[in-house]
């Protein structure tokens, strides 16, 4: 299997995705003194991504029927100082997705994600 070099792979992403930001919000904190709630700062990192629908696996409950898989070149959020959690939003279009789970082991170069749409 060919080892492919990190631009590579970004200019792959690019050339064969879409547009997609990734949301990352920090965390809040409980302000003592005055007994209130801050809420975390929002980051909208912009990058690009492949999407497909999910087709197998789904069984209603951990994997549902329109939950996507989507494919993030890692080198382009590692320029950014950004890797995707669990809970971090992407927006594609007009739609919003939660992050569910991912991971780094299926293709070098990518973060394979599973997002399901949120109203």
């Amino acid at each position: 299997m060919p080892s492919w070099a990190a631009d590579e792979v970004a200019k792959g992403v690019i050339a064969m995705g879409e547009p997609i930001s990734l949301v990352q919000q920090s965390a809040g904190f409980w302000d003592t003194a005055t007994q209130t709630q801050h809420l975390g700062t929002a980051t909208t990192i912009q990058t690009y991504g492949i999407t497909r629908m999910m087709l197998r696996g789904i069984d209603g409950v951990t994997v549902k029927a329109g939950d996507l898989e989507v494919w993030l070149g890692k080198s382009l959020l590692d320029a950014e100082g950004a890797v995707p959690v669990n809970g971090d939003q992407l927006i594609l279009g007009s739609s919003k997705l939660i992050i569910l789970d991912f991971t780094t082991n299926n293709v070098m170069g990518y973060y394979h994600i599973r997002a399901r749409g949120v109203e």
